[in-house]
């Protein structure tokens, strides 16, 4: 899948090569002993020098001539996107992206796409292959990341067993909603499912200060709602009554799935 996908949108890698591996050939070649470099003589360190160095100032121009040609090729405009059949005073955003917009269509299940969409999807397709991986690995060491992680998605694939389950695994959090007596006990409650994950009321998340990218910060925001945001809920326009009378009827059918599997 990861090989059909990269051959409709193949990527660019550009990777600098190391002198390492030339530094460690011309050692082998001129090979010293750091311990016994002191007693060297003159003449020998002069006959190493005039050996190595014009090598290896040949070798970095080299290696600095291909970081510099692969990194032009990494950045700048990509002319192949450009539709020069389009006057750019006419239409700048179609001269600019026209070739690419008309070899790259939005998807039947997509609502719009991008680049940033085809690299999202061909992650998404490198964590697939990860996960199927692991999942058919046998000799994963029990309790090991990769034990866990193989096993969390063999039970998420196990559909059979998530329908006999039905919503018993999350019977014990239901209770604890149920079996609320009054409003101080819904803090606690609260606490409590935050610490499994379950968003409750807010959420809370640790990200990337966004006035200093160096620092890691809290964030909290507002939950709770179904709807996107408050004007659903408050709109009277026709699209928004319908809208919520759709919603209605979703929260009842969730309602009814559940009780059906108590």
């Amino acid at each position: 899948m990861l090989e059909k996908f990269e051959s409709k949108y193949p990527r660019n890698i550009f990777r600098r090569k190391a002198s390492i591996q030339f530094q460690l050939i011309l050692l082998k070649k001129n090979p010293y002993n750091p311990k016994s470099f002191s007693i060297c003589s003159q003449n020998k360190i002069v006959s190493i020098m005039k050996n190595i160095v014009p090598k290896m100032i040949c070798c970095t121009g080299i290696f600095l001539g291909l970081a510099f040609v692969q990194n032009t090729k990494q950045k700048g405009i990509d002319v192949a996107a450009i539709d020069r059949a389009v006057q750019p005073g006419a239409d700048f955003y179609r001269f600019a992206n026209g070739t690419w917009l008309k070899e790259n269509p939005i998807p039947a299940s997509e609502s719009r796409w991008g680049s940033f969409n085809i690299v999202a999807e061909r992650n998404n397709l490198v964590l697939r292959e990860i996960l199927e991986s692991v999942a058919n690995d046998k000799t994963a060491t029990k309790g090991s990341a990769k034990d866990k992680v193989g096993t969390f998605y063999r039970l998420f694939l196990d559909e059979a067993k998530r329908e006999k389950q039905g919503v018993s695994p999350a019977k014990a959090d239901l209770d604890d909603i149920n079996n609320l007596k009054n409003k101080n006990e819904i803090i606690p409650l609260i606490a409590k499912f935050h610490r499994k994950g379950i968003r409750s009321f807010f959420g809370f998340y640790i990200g990337q200060d966004l006035k200093n990218s160096t620092a890691y910060i809290p964030y909290i925001s507002q939950g709770g709602l179904g709807l996107p945001d408050r004007d659903y809920y408050f709109k009277t326009d026709a699209k928004s009554q319908k809208i919520r009378e759709e919603y209605v009827k979703h929260v009842w059918l969730l309602k009814r799935l559940w009780l059906s599997h108590r």
